[in-house]
């Protein structure tokens, strides 16, 4: 951002220096209740676990309370951050509202007028042992008093407090007088919004707004909601004329501090080692004027590097790049003194725009993460796992899943067909239900991305087809295309290689025999014939199966000769086996129009001359916008539909999309019937706005792609970054993107999925997806790609997922509680109701439904409606409340998070638990990010990262290192690696507690050797590195409730299931318990553990 020329005045004179512990007291005795003014009822005890401060309350109690309060200096708090913190354990019962029980509040207050503070740690109820709580307060600079408070409120039982502790931590400077800038922007080049007034594809609004501390420094940043629209100070520039030369921050009180922290980026780049800024310190003893270089304390926002006085703060994702914010850290001198105004100033030499998010003043010299590259190599906790030429899953071995899923004919029950019961389902057998494990076959069968082919021959046709029916699936997506890959460059648009189109079919003929389906998606010129492919080369064909009739008719003819090809194999053609269970007509096709430009403005003209007729008609209806408009000829600009498309003409730009995409479905589809295709039919899987529920209106079925954390280049791409984020701290936004694309009462097919590599929290997708996917009843899962393989000994690349055993394990979970069942679908159903005109209206075309209703689909099912069917027994029917903005990036697109709404998720649940729909002790709470299932087989716990699955046959837990769950038959005691810890029955019907045979999971995390990153997040990848590739190894403590514990033999796993070594355990009264050290396991580390009788 271009920086501007600051001033920041401070004057340092302060009571309070640095974080100061204000009060700790242990409970030990009762010296320690001097200043505690509490009831009478509270007493020192001293139990067997070590004394403690107790808090009781009857059952019968008329006043259910029991507290006592801190009181604090004003002066002790003013400006400050203030974080308390106590062990506490607890027996209560439960409170009367939700956020009473155990008490832990603080607040603090001034004169009559000006600010206060409030906040409060919800301890719950029920019985827990000792443990730690804490929270924070930023508190305004004009309060005189505060007080903590602590014990109960509204419930009954007892808690006990100890090692309480109140610290009063750096001053954070108040900037809601002069921040006159936002985070978000929807016009690009208007002068007003914010960030650097490039629009909403490039501005702020994904900035983490509630996070407290950057680069290991306490700041407070403005919800803008909360201040008019205004967050951050932006000063005057070229780009920003208009923008103040001079703000001031005022202080009530005076402060000291040895430094002051900035939190800041800029834009426009000022050549390096251009001061382009100063901070003015001003004391009463002086002032000190310290510059702020480009390229050294500041740079530009776009990629987020940082330089020598700037760490990486805060990594910020618009919905096209990738950027960040800085910390950089100024010393104070001491002898300027103290004062209370912080002056900030424009530099009229410098160019560009430096936007100042926060500021914080202490006597602390944080620690601010140095840029440094980390390469991975094999030490104690990570090690190389031992790989054979040839670890597929073994036949018989617990990894061998072909054994626990019904088996058929192909067209022993007829034609896949989309049902009446808004599934798929097989045409001799209506109302049953289909489900589909699939994955993705990719190009040269894999040879593309790593060099590695899995069939070269017949044989490994055969072999490669038993690795798909035991890694469980019953589908395999084809994409035709493939088919002229492998020698595109020899052939012309209308040819297929025999020597390749042969191998698909002897390939296609192995799974037929084996009961596979196929999901086929036709065929296009080698890149696509959208000429924005997102990996690039089309738009230099100019291909657009939109504008050029000769690109249309291509596709027919392709479409045409793969599907009346006759394999000879099956001695059907492909057009008439029911192998070919559904077809998609284009991949991502909505690129296109997401990254419209004028080329589209001829179809656009005669789209307007069909529906205006004159000239004058048009200008009538667009007002302003058609100002310069005296002919239909003088529309020569065509831009794609944003958040920001103004009155008639956005809404004209989206119908004229509409009636483009809708009409090409529709083409090809009635193309296909006329060739004989009997089968569902469907086109696009990325647009996931309210808009593209319309164009998907009529369509058979629905399809969406879905990554979490997908990389911002393609596979192997040196410098391609990820977010390393949580998806269950995300709150399964990614199910929540495919929810925002779900029609009621159409079968739902997730087209690619995937948790991408090198991210740390790759385990936790077969949870996430494979639970929320079984609850919600999906109707095909399809990863993205290369599930199964002859051949691990190849490093881990982006996308492809034989070679990752993360990835792998966690299809294997997904194959579990999804194809298997083991997490039931959901007794309600939430369906939105989507009014294509209401949306148009309130300009909301290209947003989402909002997430704050899609997380519905955390409890129950949820689906978007368009049908208008009345609400039945078992659903709630929901007008749609609220957005969310969609994220468009280089080649994936997803919902952002909505945390403000108008939509109140407690009174929807309250409303299904009077009509019995779910259970009235659900305990699921939106504003914590705590969603349980209506089965209440499924806990997330977003803020914890913790996700928990407890099922008859499955059994587990998701979760930062150091957590523990115990589960009906399971039992997780300890855990020093995060991971994914879960056991599964792979006993036929039978639970966990009765099966002879359990598959035991130890998933954490995976990198190729030599790995190389630009910083110590692992975000940027400048080496993808080579085999062998190293496991993430633990200790695990865990124990298994078994009727037949007396003759259980625990066996560790290799890759490919056969068993490596015997683990001791220990028989319990009603079970087995042991402990897993994974680095000491012979022959290498493992994922996976086998416990059978024998």
């Amino acid at each position: 951002m271009k920086t501007m020329l600051t001033a920041l005045a401070l004057l340092f004179l302060t009571t309070l220096h640095g974080d100061h512990l204000l009060f700790e007291r242990t409970f030990r005795s009762a010296e320690d209740l001097r200043g505690i003014r509490k009831d009478p009822s509270v007493t020192l005890v001293r139990e067997a676990d070590g004394p403690s401060l107790r808090f009781s309350v009857s059952p019968d109690a008329a006043d259910p309370r029991c507290t006592a309060k801190i009181p604090l200096r004003g002066e002790d708090l003013r400006g400050r951050r203030i974080t308390c913190s106590a062990e506490v354990k607890m027996e209560l019962g439960v409170p009367r509202k939700r956020w009473e029980g155990g008490w832990f509040a603080f607040w603090a207050a001034g004169k009559k007028g000006t600010k206060s503070a409030w906040e409060r740690k919800v301890l719950g109820s029920g019985k827990s042992a000792w443990k730690s709580v804490s929270f924070s307060c930023d508190v305004p600079d004009t309060v005189t008093r505060g007080t903590l408070e602590i014990g109960i409120v509204g419930s009954s039982g007892t808690i006990h407090f100890r090692n309480l502790k109140i610290v009063a931590g750096p001053v954070l400077l108040p900037l809601e007088e002069c921040a006159n800038w936002g985070f978000s922007d929807s016009v690009a080049g208007d002068r007003k919004g914010g960030w650097h007034d490039q629009g909403s594809s490039q501005d702020g609004s994904s900035f983490p707004i509630r996070r407290k501390s950057f680069a290991n420094v306490p700041f407070r940043v403005i919800d803008p909601k909360k201040n008019s629209g205004r967050a951050i100070v932006a000063l005057r520039c070229p780009r920003l004329p208009d923008a103040p030369e001079r703000v001031a921050v005022k202080l009530a009180h005076p402060v000291r501090g040895k430094y002051l922290y900035l939190l800041h980026t800029s834009a426009w780049a000022d050549p390096k080692g251009t001061v382009s800024g100063f901070v003015e310190l001003k004391g009463e003893n002086g002032k000190k004027e310290i510059p702020v270089r480009y390229g050294k304390d500041l740079t530009d926002w776009w990629k987020g590097n940082p330089v020598e006085n700037a760490a990486v703060g805060a990594v910020i994702v618009p919905k096209d790049g990738f950027g960040g914010a800085y910390v950089s850290r100024f010393a104070i001198p001491e002898e300027i003194g103290g004062g209370s105004e912080n002056v900030f100033r424009k530099n009229p030499e410098s160019k560009t725009l430096w936007l100042l998010i926060a500021a914080t003043i202490s006597e602390e010299k944080y620690s601010l993460p140095k840029p440094e590259k980390r390469t991975v190599t094999e030490n104690d906790v990570w090690k190389a796992l031992p790989q054979s030429v040839k670890p597929a899953a073994e036949a018989g071995s617990a990894l061998d899943f072909a054994g626990l899923f019904p088996k058929h004919e192909i067209g022993e029950f007829g034609r896949v067909v989309a049902g009446k019961s808004g599934h798929f389902e097989f045409e001799k057998r209506p109302g049953i239900p289909i489900r589909f494990l699939a994955f993705n076959q990719n190009r040269e069968f894999g040879k593309y991305f790593t060099g590695v082919t899995e069939i070269a021959s017949r044989q490994d046709a055969e072999e490669y087809a038993d690795q798909v029916v035991r890694g469980g699936y019953n589908l395999v997506r084809i994409w035709a295309r493939h088919m002229r890959d492998l020698e595109w460059k020899k052939l012309n648009a209308f040819e297929y290689s025999p020597r390749v189109r042969d191998q698909f079919d002897y390939f296609l003929y192995c799974l037929r025999k084996r009961g596979i389906y196929v999901y086929l998606s036709l065929p296009v010129p080698h890149i696509g014939f959208d000429r924005c492919y997102p990996w690039g080369g089309a738009e230099k064909q100019d291909w657009d199966l939109y504008r050029h009739k000769r690109d249309y008719d291509a596709w027919c003819r392709n479409a045409e000769l793969v599907l009346n090809h006759v394999n000879p194999y099956t001695k059907m053609r492909w057009i008439d086996d029911p192998q070919i269970a559904f077809i998609d007509c284009n991949n991502e096709q909505e690129f296109a129009f997401l990254r419209a430009d004028n080329r589209y403005a001829a179809l656009f003209r005669t789209f307007l001359k069909q529906k205006y007729g004159t000239p004058e008609r048009l200008k009538q209806a667009w007002g302003k916008e058609a100002e310069t408009i005296s002919s239909f000829d003088d529309i020569r600009t065509f831009q794609p539909l944003a958040k920001d498309s103004p009155g008639q003409l956005g809404r004209d730009r989206a119908e004229f999309i509409t009636q483009q995409e809708r009409g090409l479905y529709e083409r090809e589809r009635a193309f296909l019937r006329k060739l004989g295709y009997a089968g569902p039919v469907t086109t696009f899987a990325m647009g996931k706005s309210m808009r593209h529920a319309e164009v998907r209106r009529d369509f058979d079925f629905v399809t969406m792609n879905g990554y979490h954390d997908h990389p911002s280049a393609g596979p192997l791409k040196r410098g391609s970054r990820i977010h390393q984020t949580s998806s269950i701290g995300s709150a399964a936004n990614t199910v929540c993107g495919y929810l925002a694309t779900r029609l009621s009462g159409k079968p739902f097919l997730v087209s690619e999925h995937g948790h991408c590599f090198w991210n740390k929290y790759r385990y936790e997708h077969g949870f996430v997806l494979g639970g929320y996917a079984a609850l919600n009843g999906f109707d095909a899962l399809t990863a993205f790609a290369m599930a199964p393989t002859r051949n691990f000994n190849r490093k881990i690349v982006d996308f492809e997922i034989r070679f990752d055993p993360i990835r792998r394990a966690t299809e294997r979970i997904i194959a579990l509680l999804y194809r298997r069942g083991d997490v039931r679908t959901a007794p309600f159903g939430a369906r939105i109701a989507l009014d294509p005109k209401e949306v148009i209206r309130s300009n909301q075309l290209t947003e989402s439904v909002s997430s704050a209703q899609l997380r519905l689909g955390l409890v129950g099912r949820c689906s978007v409606d368009l049908t208008g069917k009345p609400e039945q027994k078992d659903e709630i029917l929901l007008s749609r409340l609220g957005a969310s903005g969609m994220a468009v990036r280089r080649a994936d697109a997803s919902i952002q998070d909505t945390r403000n709404t108008q939509f109140d998720m407690d009174r929807t649940l309250n409303s299904l638990k009077k009509r019995g729909l779910l259970p009235a002790e659900n305990r699921t709470d939106a504003a914590r990010d705590f969603f349980v299932s209506a089965t209440g087989e499924l806990v997330l716990d977003a803020g914890k990262k913790r996700m928990t699955i407890d099922t008859e046959r499955f059994q587990g837990l998701c979760a930062e290192a150091g957590s523990q769950a115990t589960f009906r038959n399971f039992q997780v005691r300890s855990m020093n690696r995060r991971g994914c810890l879960a056991l599964a029955s792979i006993d036929g019907e039978k639970s966990i507690r009765d099966a002879k045979r359990l598959l035991l999971f130890v998933v954490t995390n995976a990198l190729n050797s030599g790995m190389e990153f630009e910083d110590g997040e692992q975000r940027n990848c400048l080496n993808h590195g080579s085999t062998p590739i190293l496991l993430e190894t633990g200790t695990f403590s865990l124990a298994v409730r078994t009727e037949k514990a007396g003759k259980m033999t625990l066996y560790a796993l290799g890759l490919d299931g056969r068993r490596l070594e015997r683990i001791p355990v220990r028989k319990t009264a009603d079970g087995i318990e042991f402990t897993l050290r994974t680095a000491e396991i012979r022959n290498g580390p493992s994922l996976y553990f086998e416990l059978i009788e024998e």
